[in-house]
């Protein structure tokens, strides 16, 4: 976990200079910060008024991407201790580390119950922000695909590189974590599954820990009647950005200049 964690944290630590490289390298593209101050005795051209909105830029995007940071490493540091426990509940399991004690019936239902319990407060907010991101990397990914095809021929190619890795990099990296959310909530199937295989001591046992199983539900990312990840997630996902882009060139790409 601690190899992953580093990774996470050397790969996203650089991505906010990429924005500042590109706008020090496209001075007169549109979206230049320098374009929102008044251009007033030169103050646009102004070497001191670029400095400060570049400055700015850079803090902005320090703040958005150290953000996604700290929820892909906050997720990760949750996560992997909670798979290693669903692990240990998992009859199935090809290695468990616990005693075997703890995979008796009375055992299984309280470790189970804490863990669901510890999920379901943990998603009370990680669900809001799971469901909030969701939309934003989607969102975003249909502007730099439709602004990448609607102006192909006369966008420069700076920008065209820069919303190529933006698209590229976002479809990538969301797909991967829905696709370790789908895992998790497919994992929390197996687990609840497996517990057929439950040594009893007797008939009143078993009786007693299948109507408590038949209460239990599966573990899963997001916050239920808002957004919930499974499998199926990372297909419509890219659907629905494929969907999305063609709909906004049939579209707004109608419309007159």
């Amino acid at each position: 976990m601690d190899v992953m964690v580093v990774l996470e944290v050397s790969a996203i630590l650089i991505l906010p200079l990429s924005s500042t490289i590109f706008y020090i390298n496209s001075p007169d593209n549109p979206t230049h910060p320098r374009h929102i101050i008044p251009n007033i005795v030169g103050l646009r051209d102004n070497v001191l008024m670029i400095s400060v909105s570049l400055i700015f830029l850079t803090w902005t995007a320090c703040v958005a991407w150290y953000a996604v940071m700290l929820f892909i490493v906050v997720g990760t540091v949750y996560l992997v201790p909670v798979m290693i426990v669903m692990r240990e509940l998992n009859m199935n399991a090809a290695t468990q580390l616990a005693i075997p004690a703890l995979r008796r019936p009375n055992q299984l239902a309280r470790e189970f119950t804490a863990v669901r319990l510890l999920h379901k407060e943990v998603m009370q907010t990680a669900g809001l922000v799971v469901g909030f991101i969701h939309g934003t990397v989607s969102h975003l990914c249909l502007f730099c695909n439709f602004a990448l095809l609607k102006n192909w021929n006369t966008m420069d190619s700076n920008t065209t590189i820069l919303l190529t890795v933006w698209s590229a990099l976002m479809q990538v990296v969301w797909t991967i974590l829905l696709e370790v959310a789908g895992r998790f909530h497919k994992y929390s199937i197996k687990t609840i599954k497996s517990w057929k295989l439950l040594p009893f001591r007797d008939k009143r046992e078993a009786k007693t820990f299948g109507k408590w199983k038949k209460a239990q539900k599966p573990l899963i990312i997001g916050k239920e009647g808002f957004i919930t990840l499974r499998r199926i997630s990372v297909v419509k996902f890219l659907m629905s950005i494929i969907k999305g882009t063609f709909r906004a060139l049939l579209t707004l790409g109608r419309r007159k200049e």
